[in-house]
This record gives structure tokens, C-alpha cells and sequence, in this order.
């Protein structure tokens, strides 16, 4: 757990699994992975990665809904070569 951690701080966070936790440090105490910052959705898939429209990848598609970012696809951004030249 980080030295900074303060099991007191308020900021919900969402783990893989999709469940919610009061604040980061109580995710780590109970040795979960983040998955996103703020309250669990429920109307979202929570079991596979996406590529967002600004393209980059998100964990799933809560993850992605929670940074304010659509969904452009099902799996990891793949990046395409640049055709010029």
C-alpha cells in the first residue's frame, strides 16, 4: 500500500470485478485491481478491453464510459501504419 494512503479519504473506486470500494486504499488493503475511478456502473460490460474513439485502450467499457470516452470497438486499439511516403 502506498505511504500516502489515507483509509479516511472519500474518492469511490471500481475494481475488475465490478465492485466499488469507499477509496483507493481500501481497494489495495484488499488486494483488488483498479479498474476506474469513480462509482461502478452496472450498464456496462466489465470483462473485456475496448478501444476508445480517442485511441486509446481501457481495461473494459466502464473504464472508458468513467473517463468521459466512447467506445469505438470490442478489444485493444490497434494502431494502423502511417501510409504516407
Amino acid at each position: 500500500m502506498p505511504a500516502e494512503c489515507n483509509p479516511l479519504e472519500h474518492g469511490v473506486v471500481c475494481d475488475t470485478k465490478g465492485k466499488q470500494h469507499p477509496n483507493i486504499c481500501d481497494l489495495l488493503a484488499l488486494k483488488k485491481r483498479l479498474a476506474y475511478v469513480g462509482h461502478c456502473m452496472h450498464h456496462c460490460e466489465h470483462d473485456s478491453p475496448v478501444c476508445g474513439v480517442n485511441g486509446e485502450t481501457y481495461v473494459n467499457e466502464c473504464a472508458a464510459y468513467a473517463a468521459s470516452v466512447a467506445v469505438d470497438y470490442k478489444s485493444p486499439c490497434i494502431a494502423i501504419p502511417d501510409q504516407q511516403g
